[in-house]
């Protein structure tokens, strides 16, 4: 019986521009959910369509802005949301109920 030789054959590099091109069409066609990303100081850096439409900002209105705004005023005086240095992860921090501030107009406040 001969050996069997095993040989990697190199995988080619992703092409990152393509990929993030086709991650953009993608969340830019979502409108059932709002999806959209913060900076690590609460800042909104992303927004998609469906962000747009559930929480009534434009992007042009909320990008560079604190997440702060999507809470009521009840809630921000209340201290929520809490910094990111007193959040604790886990089972027990997931099921506090906050409230959850939608733009409309007139302004329209929905609890979660």
């Amino acid at each position: 019986m001969s050996p069997i030789a095993l040989v990697s054959l190199p995988r080619p590099l992703p092409n990152w521009a393509e990929t993030e091109r086709r991650f953009h069409l993608l969340i830019d066609a979502v409108t059932d959910y709002a999806i959209f990303m913060l900076d690590t100081a609460g800042n909104v850096v992303s927004w998609n369509p469906g962000a747009e439409r559930i929480k009534g900002y434009s992007s042009a209105e909320i990008l560079g802005h604190h997440f702060s705004r999507f809470y009521t005023e009840d809630d921000r005086q209340k201290g929520l949301p809490e910094p990111p240095s007193q959040q604790r992860s886990g089972p027990e921090n997931t099921k506090r109920r906050v409230g959850a501030a939608v733009r409309t107009e007139p302004p329209l406040w929905l609890m979660s």
